[in-house]
């Protein structure tokens, strides 16, 4: 088994004993993955920390909508309010379902749901 890192050369598992390569070259990967989870927790934190400094600054808002009464794309403004207009006509007991808003729109089953929600 001959292991070599392209990138970083001057680590060589080859000591001559298949075994010892081996168990090097899975302790160097482990310790490896290890660093990474590592990094990537302490980003996350600081990602937390930072959208929580921004929440009580009022800046963060999350991610818009993208189908919306005030999306700016105005097709999406447009099936929005065809996806409102049918969802009343349900709440009145008009005989649709999600699945068939979803269809004739042209959107997932999932957006007519998020949609409906916040309309509540």
């Amino acid at each position: 088994m001959l292991n070599t890192f392209l990138d970083a050369p001057f680590i060589s598992m080859r000591t001559g004993d298949s075994d010892m390569d081996k168990f090097m070259f899975d302790l160097l990967t482990k310790l490896l993955a290890y660093m990474a989870q590592t990094e990537r927790k302490k980003i996350r934190e600081r990602q937390r920390q930072g959208i929580e400094i921004a929440k009580a600054n009022g800046k963060y808002r999350g991610t818009r909508p993208a189908y919306a009464a005030d999306a700016p794309n105005p097709q999406k403004r447009f099936i929005y309010r065809r996806i409102v207009d049918q969802l009343r006509n349900k709440a009145t007991g008009a005989p649709i379902s999600y699945r068939a808003i979803a269809a004739e729109t042209g959107v997932a089953v999932q957006t007519v749901i998020n949609i409906k929600d916040r309309l509540v």
